[in-house]
């Protein structure tokens, strides 16, 4: 009997640890140009109130859109200087659920390919 309750807890561990594992979030990388200024995003649906946001153009759309900081991880981002760079894409909810406010990704900063003094034509 304790053998078969170990068993069972172990097999329950080993969900825990896949349920929980970030890479199973994990969309793809893409490459985004963060425009050399930002702007307030207070009061825009899901970007947060009286926030920032980055001006970001990426591969599928060629306007530039608001994207919250708070979105971002490892970008260190530089007023007056237009950063064209690869993130990695994350989910941060699953498919089944329903998303209540804000973005349903996360974008964590995987490389930069340069930082260009200029002020980006907005």
């Amino acid at each position: 009997m304790i053998k078969f309750i170990k068993l069972i807890l172990f097999y329950l561990f080993g969900i825990a640890l896949l349920a929980c594992n970030k890479d199973s979030l994990y969309v793809g990388k893409e490459t985004m140009l963060v425009a050399s200024k930002t702007v307030g995003c207070g009061g825009m649906m899901g970007l947060g109130q009286g926030g920032t946001c980055y001006l970001v153009k990426t591969n599928s759309n060629k306007n530039w859109d608001p994207y919250s900081i708070y979105m971002f991880e490892g970008f260190e981002y530089k007023e007056g200087f237009e950063s064209l760079i690869i993130v990695k894409v994350y989910k941060t909810f699953h498919d089944n659920e329903p998303i209540m406010d804000g973005d349903s990704r996360r974008y964590v900063l995987y490389k930069i390919i340069s930082q260009v003094k200029k002020d980006s034509n907005i």
